[in-house]
């Protein structure tokens, strides 16, 4: 493939360069002043188009066939919910995430969270609801097939394997809240573990992953309209967490690590919740339900 070397100067901005390019050729851009001051980094022809259409954009999210979008960053965390990739005003929005990550050369925040809508014609990431299971799909059984989630920025491709499925509440009224964007970077390794942890124990599933402080997380969120038909429907999330593939590992689970993959949804023996819910929850379906505790192995989290 044909290539072109451009040097990026104060008089000659990122989109500026881009646009000089010709149609179908990759770019390598050198930036002298990026972050880590590495030389070169390449971004592919196909994201090209949406820098130049719109330089919010940051990276590309996919779990194929069922999402495929650009994702924006905007200085104002609500633009994207009621504005379309053109930036024009629309119901629908765009995927987004939040204003304070940074995404440069070898460089994503700790923890990457994504947000899109979700809506029954299918878009966006109303998809998400299948990893719960709706219209009679086997949600276990499509997360087998869909236990890897594509994740790539304007500069680097990225690869995430799932570790967590959960619901978690967003208003004081019904419950516990689950706090998102207090954790997109992490002070330290009790910060990181605490989070980590706090997933596992609301997961519907389990996946073996390890996770070790250091690692780069992903996570998509949408809409969860599945347990209420009270209102408090538009105040419950659905989160699909994943940890980005390390250097030398394989980036795909194997047929083996899938059949060892754990179904932690419904109640154990004693007739408590698997999974940590919050008191809406428990208070909606009125059945005396409890959480059983904590039942994922320790080792998941690595010293």
């Amino acid at each position: 493939m044909k290539r072109k070397v451009l040097t990026i100067a104060f008089a000659l901005t990122f989109s500026m360069a881009l646009a000089a390019c010709e149609s179908g050729d990759e770019i390598i851009i050198d930036s002298p002043d990026n972050i880590n001051s590495h030389a070169d980094y390449v971004i592919g022809k196909y994201y090209e188009t949406f820098y130049v259409n719109n330089n919010d954009f940051i990276g590309y999210v996919e779990i194929f066939p069922w999402i495929q979008y650009p994702v924006y960053q905007s200085t104002d965390n609500d633009f994207y919910l009621k504005h379309d990739l053109d930036k024009n005003p629309n119901e629908n929005g765009a995927i987004s995430t939040y204003h304070n990550g940074v995404f440069a050369y070898d460089t994503r925040p700790d923890a990457t969270i994504i947000y899109g809508q979700s809506f029954i014609t299918h878009h966006m990431f109303q998809p998400l609801n299948l990893y719960r299971g709706i219209q009679g799909v086997d949600a276990f059984k499509f997360l087998g097939d869909n236990a890897v989630i594509k994740f790539d920025t304007l500069y680097e491709e990225g690869n995430y394997k799932i570790f967590g499925v959960f619901q978690v509440n967003t208003a004081e009224s019904q419950g516990e809240i689950f706090e998102l964007s207090e954790n997109i970077y992490f002070e330290n390794k009790a910060h990181f573990d605490e989070f980590v942890a706090d997933i596992l124990d609301r997961s519907f599933y389990y996946t073996n992953v390890e996770l070790q402080y250091g690692d780069e997380l992903l996570l998509l969120v949408t809409d969860d309209f599945s347990m209420f038909a009270n209102g408090a429907d538009s105040t419950v999330r659905l989160i699909i967490a994943a940890r980005r593939v390390r250097a030398g590992e394989y980036y795909k689970f194997t047929e083996e690590e899938k059949a060892a993959f754990i179904d932690n949804r419904g109640v154990d023996e004693d007739g408590k919740m698997k999974r940590k819910m919050f008191e809406a929850y428990y208070r909606h379906h009125n059945r005396g339900l409890e959480w059983a505790g904590r039942n994922w192995d320790l080792d998941y989290i690595k010293s």
